[in-house]
């Protein structure tokens, strides 16, 4: 999920360098765009275009453009896309619309990857379209639209004010488990170690 929107962030002015090496690196899109060597070398280009790295420095698309267009040409016209759709959405648009724009820009990029998920990635996945489906039904709250960087920061809250524990597979199990409050409400327990209770 924070992969899903990192690549929905695309369309902000700058994203910082960590999460330009999130969108290089990571296993939850397209994997037949990135390989080990090609991906290292666009890094350290992006690395040395500033004398003083650091993960808080901001790029901007266009000044990463011929770096990723060389190294990463996939990659680099799927971002081209996403800027090109985007411009067609000046006017605010209604949350089922920007989800609709939001899902289908993350299938182009290939999320959550080729590879076979696991029992987890599955069931955050899962918890994704049912808040996906949630954030659509916003639209009775905001009638009247929501600019692309209000649509964003809505998903963006929605999604970090979620609880959710994926349940570990049966061969995933713990002989223990730490849970909060929230989490163990209404569970039943073989065993409970209750802390700070003297």
């Amino acid at each position: 999920v924070d992969c899903a929107l990192t690549i929905l962030s695309l369309g902000q002015d700058n994203l910082t360098q960590e999460n330009w090496q999130k969108l290089l690196t990571t296993p939850f899109i397209n994997d037949n765009w990135l390989n080990n060597i090609s991906t290292s070398l666009a890094w350290e280009k992006i690395k040395t275009t500033t004398t003083s790295f650091s993960y808080s420095n901001t790029f901007s698309f266009n000044q990463l453009s011929q770096i990723l267009k060389v190294f990463c040409r996939e990659l680099f016209a799927n971002i081209e896309n996403y800027y090109k759709t985007l411009t067609t959405l000046t006017s605010p648009q209604i949350t089922k619309n920007w989800i609709h724009f939001f899902n289908t820009q993350l299938q182009n990029f290939g999320w959550p990857g080729t590879r076979n998920l696991t029992s987890q990635e599955l069931q955050t996945l899962e918890k994704w379209q049912k808040l996906c489906h949630e954030f659509s039904s916003l639209d009775l709250i905001y009638p009247n639209g929501l600019s692309y960087a209000a649509a964003l920061a809505k998903l963006c809250a929605l999604t970090q004010n979620t609880i959710f524990q994926p349940s570990p597979s049966k061969d995933e199990l713990a002989k223990i488990n730490i849970l909060g409050t929230l989490e163990a409400a209404g569970l039943n327990f073989d065993y409970l170690w209750v802390m700070s209770m003297d």
